[in-house]
């Protein structure tokens, strides 16, 4: 079937580009096919059912409307999966024996080793992980179908599930060219292109992968430059049947400074949480971590570590081995006395004294800021809310002066404080959601006493 020569296809994508979002046009809709299949009928050949999905809903009527005003009639528009563009498209398998399960990092191709403890086999899945774990073995065993978003405070096992992901991939599709990596390392590889004129060699690492896994995308906020060459290497990645995942502590719409284009592309594929593992999976996992070393660790010592680390996989991890490292030393066996001596700096219940930097490190989270945004001076509204909420709990939790609370928020005047502080008081009263805010931070910051 011939395309549309290309000075119809020039005018029909100007009048699409005049009713549809200009990101949009110029990611998805610049390099369009368009097929004539006969009078009345126009095919867009997609890549995949991913690129389908996302362009008809939006391109379907500007491009139905584009096609009638200017061929006249009234066309029908069909978005069809092109299987065989899609499967040129994709990378040869070597007649080689498949790659082994533990491999090093590709010298050729960008990213790290993989950790080869890091595997669905030694994943403990619960409520929690538990839809996160199968999107990741669809996208491992299907690739190319979406891209994938996991989002989940740090600690839940976002890393292990990555590494576990890549593993599977290595397995099923040994022929695929595969990278894992930090996004500090994408972004010092970024920088370094830079600084050595080497941009376009920088671009065609990542365009040769097929498979990219890249692990705290958070780290992208307000580096502009990095966020801009990401963009277009995701976007290579869409249309070109490739596979990227990305892993976050928070979701795409509540990272800083995170420009719309990219929060819109995270959003478009497959999006998982993460959350802290429930008391029965904390249990679990202390367990497998003890089987892991060799050592069987008692029921009772397992309710003592599950008890008091409750949000966080590493800590739980890290308070087992040194139980089993103090057992070793010693001698003992490993029992509740050796656990709580062992684990006493974490289990120590004096009470501590709470600073304005444990309040704006809490009130930091609950916005998904960092506490050095709450110093900068800025007039964006979830910032400006985040540091009236801090000196508020500061002032009336705390009792700290408002010279005092300028100092530790880099503000000019006292007087600021006195105002910021009324003005939260007044707005508790006739805000509900406000005031459960404030609740719920009381709450928390309670607990750390």
């Amino acid at each position: 079937m011939p395309l549309l020569d290309a000075e119809t296809r020039r005018l029909l994508l100007e009048e699409v580009a005049r009713e549809v979002d200009p990101v949009f046009f110029e990611t998805w809709c610049a390099g369009l096919d368009l097929v004539r299949v006969e009078a009345g009928l126009i095919e867009v050949p997609c890549a995949t059912r991913y690129c389908r999905d996302l362009l008809e809903p939006r391109l379907g009527d500007p491009l139905k409307r584009a096609v009638s005003k200017l061929l006249g009639g009234e066309p029908r528009i069909v978005f069809k999966v092109d299987d065989d563009a899609a499967e040129r498209q994709l990378p040869a398998a070597p007649a080689a024996p498949p790659l082994p399960r533990l491999r090093r990092a590709d010298p050729a191709l960008p990213g790290i080793a993989l950790r080869d403890d890091l595997t669905f086999d030694t994943l403990i899945e619960g409520p929690s992980n538990r839809f996160a774990i199968a999107a990741g073995m669809q996208v491992a065993n299907e690739p190319f179908e979406h891209p994938m978003f996991l989002h989940g405070k740090s600690g839940v096992g976002k890393t292990h599930l990555l590494h576990a992901l890549c593993h599977r991939v290595h397995e099923r599709h040994p022929h695929l060219r595969t990278a894992y990596m930090p996004c500090e390392a994408f972004i010092s590889d970024f920088l370094n292109a830079i600084k050595l004129n080497r941009t376009e060699e920088f671009r065609a690492k990542y365009k040769s992968v097929d498979f990219l896994v890249i692990d705290d995308i958070d780290q992208l906020a307000h580096k502009e430059a990095t966020q801009s060459e990401f963009f277009h290497i995701f976007n290579h990645f869409a249309l070109n049947r490739r596979q990227i995942v990305l892993s976050s502590d928070s979701p795409p719409r509540d990272i800083v400074t995170l420009k719309e284009r990219l929060f819109s592309r995270f959003e478009s594929g497959m999006v998982a949480s993460i959350e802290p593992p429930n008391f029965e999976m904390r249990m679990a996992i202390v367990k497998a971590k003890g089987e892991r070393k060799g050592r069987e660790i008692p029921d009772d010592v397992c309710r003592l570590i599950a008890e008091h680390f409750t949000d966080n996989v590493r800590e739980i991890e890290g308070a087992v081995v040194k139980v089993i490292a103090l057992a070793h030393l010693t001698g003992r066996p490993i029992d509740l006395e050796g656990a709580r001596e062992a684990l006493k700096d974490k289990l120590d219940p004096r009470p501590r004294v709470l600073t304005c930097e444990d309040v704006v490190s809490m009130v930091a989270g609950h916005y998904r800021l960092s506490p050095a945004d709450l110093r900068r001076h800025t007039r964006k509204p979830q910032v400006v809310t985040a540091k009236q909420v801090c000196l508020y709990l500061c002032h009336t939790l705390l009792k700290r002066s408002t010279r005092e609370l300028a100092a530790v928020l880099g503000l000019s005047s006292h007087n600021s404080v006195a105002v910021a502080v009324r003005g939260v008081r007044q707005r508790i009263e006739r805000n509900p959601s406000l005031r459960e805010t404030v609740s719920h931070l009381l709450a928390e910051l309670a607990q750390k006493r």
